[in-house]
């Protein structure tokens, strides 16, 4: 069971290409032992697994990785923030440990739906972090069934609800944290990232209090640089600047990384320097360049030494 959800699980992440070269590279190790497929379907790509699991060419913890690299990567929001000096006292590996549960792999946690919304604590390279696995509930315009028009004016919402992976990094060498909640929808939704980022550090607390030991960190006045300077790194899909006396915005017509990167149009005029972004919504590509991590939206707040509201 558990064998199959991750499969499953690295496939809804867009994972498919790497899964295979997993595989690809696993048989090719194995010489002419190996006899199970390196492509197929996602069923055919679950019996492939089994089979390179069981003959003791593949181990679990291998696709276990694969897994959360693909879904602990991209599809989020980010908030940046520092520790407070009360949170370079109070917030330690040690403390992290003993607060939350290590986490145990199973079948459940890594469900459409999985059930609880405990936090657990995970170690990967050296690194510890905290991961929240859950199902989160919003509400979705059904726009098939709902009327509008001069006769009948009525909006029927549909309530989606679906798994969603949420994290909290220390780097405890700078002091400085990344808090990401998990995008949800597939658009931008400021109020929605707001909700799951409250409920996130709600459920980090009282072993971590936002308002004492994390300090929002200013971050937009880097964004005209990214936009300037990453072309050829970063897909960018739409942009809105504003300056005191106007508003611009560009989207592409097509979503996602299709179409055109809006800096290589011609009418492209939104990088200079006196311009102010409240925003960035950016796709950051990987290796070969084709393939891109789906959006990040990150968010900072003011960057000042005062120990102000966290979220």
């Amino acid at each position: 069971m558990l064998r199959r959800r991750l499969v499953h699980r690295i496939v809804q992440a867009r994972g498919k290409t790497r899964l295979q070269q997993l595989l690809k590279e696993t048989k090719d190790r194995a010489g002419g032992k190996a006899k199970f497929n390196v492509t197929g379907t996602s069923e055919e790509l679950e019996q492939a697994v089994d089979d390179a699991i069981t003959g003791g060419f593949l181990s679990e913890s291998e696709v276990l990785r694969l897994t959360d690299d693909l879904e602990e990567i991209g599809g989020q929001h980010v908030f940046l923030y520092k520790l407070s000096r009360a949170g370079k006292e109070q917030i330690t590996p040690a403390v992290l440990r003993a607060a939350f549960k290590k986490h145990v792999p199973s079948a459940d946690y890594y469900g459409e739906k999985p059930t609880g919304n405990a936090v657990e604590w995970l170690e990967r390279d050296g690194v510890l972090y905290l991961k929240q696995v859950h199902t989160a509930s919003y509400w979705e315009l059904d726009r098939k069934q709902s009327v509008w028009n001069d006769e009948v004016r009525k909006r029927i919402w549909q309530r989606v609800d679906r798994r969603a992976v949420n994290l909290f990094w220390v780097d405890f060498k700078t002091a400085t944290v990344d808090v990401c909640v998990d995008r949800l929808r597939g658009e931008n939704d400021e109020k929605l990232a707001e909700r799951e980022l409250s409920a996130f550090l709600a459920a980090l607390a009282p072993t971590i209090k936002a308002k004492e030991h994390l300090i929002p960190v200013r971050i937009s006045h880097a964004f005209g640089d990214i936009v300037s300077t990453t072309l050829g790194e970063t897909f960018l899909n739409a942009d809105g600047v504003y300056d005191e006396d106007v508003a611009h915005h560009m989207s592409n017509r097509r979503k996602g990384t299709r179409g055109l990167d809006i800096r290589k149009n011609p009418g492209y005029n939104l990088g200079q320097e006196d311009y102010d972004r409240d925003g960035l919504s950016i796709y950051w590509y990987t290796a070969p360049a084709s393939h891109t991590y789906p959006a990040k939206k990150v968010h900072g707040g003011d960057d000042s030494e005062s120990e102000g509201d966290a979220g």
